[in-house]
């Protein structure tokens, strides 16, 4: 039986602590820890405050702000790539990037020996990161999906968890998204929710978020404003927190309180969800921020992207198929229609049909899995690139992008938005609800 070395107080103790552990020692295998009949269990929180470096690991720990980085996708240079006297060759994108500034005007065995080139993992300090400056999460919510009960009820719960999962110190954002994005605004002197018009399309104008609300504001200490938070967070998916295409250009820049507003404000026959333009407006309102601390994007997706930029094309629908002739079901067995399958039984002769729903297919590149046409297909791939995009802006700002994809449809994009989670170091989650 094998254990890791044993984990200090420092790191494992207190609230506050990045990593809290029941043992102070980890098994090495999972078979170790069967063998040692003693439950093991960690909390992990990633915006915990680290404590500061002492001055050797601060002496010889490099700069992030001095590693060269990929004019491409925006990563570090690192062991995996390759490297010769004047370029060198991105592991992720394999774009050809030429070496610039001091650090690597080395001869080829030197360059070689530089830590980032020799070591799989590597501590960087950032020394223009401004060491007050607290960790900052931002909810991104999909409410075009606010009819479905379960779906509002999954993500309010989670909303929760977060929040109180979150260190004091955190500062704390809550958007949710239809063809406009709602801003909430719990640090304002009257807490309510300000609807932000989105752009229609690629290079249409759109009213910058950092113009539309102050985003003092837009963020609130998860410490002193718990009850503000949990209050917003009970009226995501209400009416006044989901405004339709006509309701939301009258009300682009008015804001409404938490969870007021009329039923006839969201009613609409066909939810649009403005995910990509959305996101543009919060990385570019977040990158006029002068000094940002650690950023967390988390985005509870429930429908696909349908509105304004990054907006995929809708679905084929299901075939509609003509009713059973009497006495047909039980000679009918079963018929294979396009991507649904008609299955029969015994139930099926009262005239019950059931079909088998198509999923998304992440490597579905040629935009034939869902019969999307040459037109179809062309927007597809645009908006994969609009997504890419977003996932490069995010990542130079340091955030990490998750994606919580709640499935209550089929169909969601997943094959395009997952680059948001894969190329910036967050996670892309599906549950079925």
């Amino acid at each position: 039986m094998q254990f890791s070395v044993h984990v200090s107080s420092t790191e494992t103790g207190g609230h506050g602590a990045l990593l809290s552990v029941t043992c102070a020692a980890v098994p090495c295998t999972p078979e170790d820890l069967s063998d040692s009949g003693v439950p093991f269990g960690c909390v992990a929180r990633p915006l915990a405050e680290l404590p500061p470096l002492d001055e050797e690991e601060a002496e010889f720990m490099p700069d992030a702000s001095d590693l060269a980085r990929c004019s491409a996708c925006g990563a570090y240079i690192n062991h995996l790539c390759d490297v010769r006297r004047k370029e060198w060759r991105c592991s992720l994108c394999a774009t050809v990037n030429a070496f610039t500034g001091a650090r690597y005007s080395l001869g080829p065995n030197e360059l070689r020996e530089l830590p980032e080139l020799c070591d799989p993992t590597l501590e960087l300090s950032d020394g223009q990161a401004d060491d007050d400056a607290p960790p900052m999460c931002v909810a991104v919510v999909d409410v075009a999906s606010a009819a479905d009960g379960k779906y509002v009820e999954l993500v309010r719960a989670a909303l929760h968890a977060l929040v109180a999962a979150l260190p004091a110190q955190t500062l704390f954002a809550l958007l949710v998204v239809a063809d406009t994005v709602g801003v909430y605004l719990p640090g304002a002197p009257r807490p309510h929710v300000r609807h932000v018009p989105l752009p229609i399309g690629p290079g249409a104008a759109a009213l910058p978020l950092a113009d539309a609300v102050r985003l003092e504001h837009m963020f609130a200490h998860v410490g002193s404003c718990a009850t503000r938070i949990a209050a917003a967070i009970e009226t995501v998916g209400t009416a006044g927190a989901v405004v339709g295409a006509v309701g939301g250009a009258a009300r682009a820049a008015s804001g409404g309180g938490l969870g007021g507003g009329g039923e006839g404000e969201s009613a609409r026959a066909v939810p649009l969800f403005g995910f990509g333009g959305a996101l543009q407006l919060l990385v570019d309102a977040l990158g006029a921020v002068p000094s940002l601390g650690p950023l967390q994007v988390l985005a509870f997706v429930g429908s696909r992207p349908s509105y304004g930029v990054g907006a995929l094309p809708p679905l084929p629908p299901l075939p509609t198929l003509p009713p059973l002739p009497p006495g047909a079901g039980a000679a009918a067995g079963c018929v294979g229609v396009g991507s649904a399958a008609l299955a029969t039984s015994s139930s099926a002769c009262s005239g019950e049909v059931a079909f088998e729903i198509p999923t998304d297919d992440v490597n579905d590149d040629d935009g034939l899995a869902h019969g999307r046409g040459a037109h179809d297909g062309a927007q597809h791939g645009a908006a994969r690139q609009v997504y890419e995009e977003l996932a490069l802006e995010f990542g130079l700002l340091g955030a990490a992008v998750s994606v919580l994809a709640l499935r209550t449809a089929p169909g969601l994009g997943l094959e395009v938005i997952h680059s948001l989670a894969s190329r910036t170091g967050g996670v892309l989650q599906v549950i079925a609800c």
